[in-house]
């Protein structure tokens, strides 16, 4: 049980921390498969005369669903762009029925794309949503696009959804993460040791609400029609949402002026001392959980491609770039390769054990 544990935290921390992303364009990329027949079950559910698909391409990105696909279907004479996924039982956070209940709360709040169809056995149908491209400048030059963002994680914290209670939470994952990384990286241990103290003074303090927990740039959609959505529920679970917002705040680079005008439109109110204390404690978190995930996932893939995946010395990490460097020129982590990621790991490291 403890090993099918530990497989499940790979997938979902492969997903949170995505090194590479891939699309294969294949007309024929799931025909004669299991994905096919759901995908028929599912169409016919939204459908009720299932259209048929005209073209299909596949989208990769990490390991946590057996599969993610972009098709086109033809409905009444026009084509629509629509996300078929199929969802695996192997996770830990929540289940496959309480992420469609999350998947179906969200839309009906214009949180996430428009559900089609879901069943448990099949997978979910949505709308394919054509974001504009995020990064750090795409929301620092815009007081609208900080504010907008923020309101709608307050939607999202208030939903009135039930989940099973778990005994893990999010400041657990690291640690046991650290437990499985093959061989001895420099920063790993000093920074679990700082995360155990601050959940051994804190815990008491933290909230219990829905949160994202995995709001990285790649689960951020963005239109002008619909502003910000959320996708990948996978993770979702009650926690304290500071780790949300920190989460952003981190991966954005937010400058204070921009934590200030984000965190005041997400409480309506200048936050206080305390709220700050918080915040910048779930920052140091979030560096934490990110830096150990992207090592991890660094090394699995140098491992899957037969790399070296030899971790930095203690004069390589002195040397790496502040956070900021890299929040400024990279807007997401599928653009990666196992080298930078390892590198970014060690960056989100060093920032957290210099706060």
């Amino acid at each position: 049980m403890f090993k099918n544990f530990l497989y499940i935290l790979c997938c979902f921390v492969c997903l949170a921390f995505n090194a590479t992303y891939a699309m294969e364009q294949d007309e024929n990329v799931i025909q004669n498969s299991i994905h096919a027949k759901q995908l028929d079950v599912l169409l016919e559910k939204a459908f009720n005369s299932p259209p048929k698909y005209t073209f299909i391409e596949k989208i990769t990105r990490g390991v946590s669903s057996p599969g993610i696909y972009k098709i086109l279907v033809n409905i009444d004479g026009s084509n629509k762009k629509l996300i078929f996924k199929v969802l695996s039982e192997k996770r830990a956070m929540n289940t496959c029925k309480e992420e469609f209940s999350i998947m179906k709360e969200t839309a009906k709040v214009g949180l996430s794309p428009h559900i089609w169809a879901q069943d448990s056995e099949n997978g979910v149908l949505m709308d394919f949503i054509f974001s504009e491209e995020l990064d750090s400048r795409f929301v620092k030059n815009s007081d609208f696009h900080i504010r907008d963002l923020a309101k709608k994680l307050v939607l999202l914290h208030k939903l009135p959804i039930v989940l099973e209670k778990k005994e893990m939470s999010i400041l657990d994952i690291p640690g046991i993460l650290l437990t499985i990384i093959k061989g001895n990286p420099l920063l790993c241990e000093e920074a679990i040791k700082v995360l155990n103290k601050i959940k051994e003074k804190n815990i008491d303090k933290f909230e219990s609400k829905l949160i994202h927990s995995d709001l990285n740039l790649n689960n951020i959609l963005y239109t002008k029609e619909t502003g910000f959505l959320f996708v990948d529920f996978e993770l979702a679970h009650f926690g304290d949402p500071s780790f949300d917002l920190a989460t952003i705040s981190n991966y954005l680079g937010l400058e204070s002026e921009h934590e200030q005008t984000f965190l005041t439109a997400y409480y309506n109110d200048i936050p206080d001392k305390e709220r700050m204390a918080k915040f910048e404690l779930f920052k140091k978190v979030h560096m934490i959980y990110a830096g150990i995930g992207c090592i991890y996932a660094a090394q699995k893939i140098a491992i899957e491609n037969k790399l070296c995946h030899n971790f930095l010395s203690e004069k390589e990490i002195t040397e790496i770039p502040p956070l900021k460097d890299y929040q400024k020129s990279l807007g997401n982590l599928f653009t990666f390769d196992f080298k930078n990621l390892q590198t970014y790991g060690y960056a989100f490291l060093w920032e957290a054990l210099k706060k």
